[in-house]
């Protein structure tokens, strides 16, 4: 599998780490519009002769031949139809879209409404759901007699944890909830 991955930053780099530990794939590259952050992913990547990756300058990716199965967005939001769209000019029927989606309600309805017309298969990174013990919380609060009415959840965290967590809390709350 040839994996694509747009946004060459933090969020890029820890999911090409996880990425090249995934035996089916073949080859990652990395896109991104500023040449220090792919030289900063390489640097960071390429550590233990990591073959699998290439980095591309964004400029000139959008002249490249290949083709990718999966694509994981990671990079910022603005311009997100413009990087679906090139995503899906390059082959990828399946897309991850990193967080946050836009800058506002209004910009993150029209990119659902705009993929949703596309022939692809995209979601939003919002892994919560997909932990053991969350599955469980919400079946327990969802069938156990003694957790029936109202729920009071509090969550402690601090300004960066709520800034950079809250969409992650807001998700798990519908989730738990129902």
């Amino acid at each position: 599998m040839k994996l694509l991955i747009i946004g060459s930053g933090r969020m890029g780099i820890r999911h090409a780490m996880g990425a090249s530990q995934v035996e089916a794939v073949t080859n990652i590259c990395m896109v991104d519009m500023a040449k220090s952050a792919l030289e900063n992913a390489q640097q960071q990547l390429t550590k233990d002769s990591n073959t699998k990756f290439e980095f591309v300058l964004l400029d000139d990716f959008i002249n490249y031949q290949d083709k990718f199965d999966v694509c994981i967005i990671a990079s910022t939001a603005s311009g997100r139809k413009d990087t679906v769209d090139l995503a899906c000019q390059k082959g990828c029927k399946t897309i991850l879209v990193e967080k946050p989606l836009g800058q506002s309600m209004e910009e993150v309805t029209d990119l659902s409404e705009y993929i949703n017309k596309l022939n692809v298969n995209a979601r939003v990174n919002l892994n919560m759901r997909l932990y053991d013990s969350f599955i469980k919380l919400r079946n327990d609060l969802n069938s156990l007699s003694q957790l029936k009415g109202n729920k009071v959840i509090t969550i402690n965290t601090g300004s960066i944890g709520i800034g950079a967590n809250g969409i992650h809390y807001l998700d798990l709350l519908y989730f738990l909830l129902d």
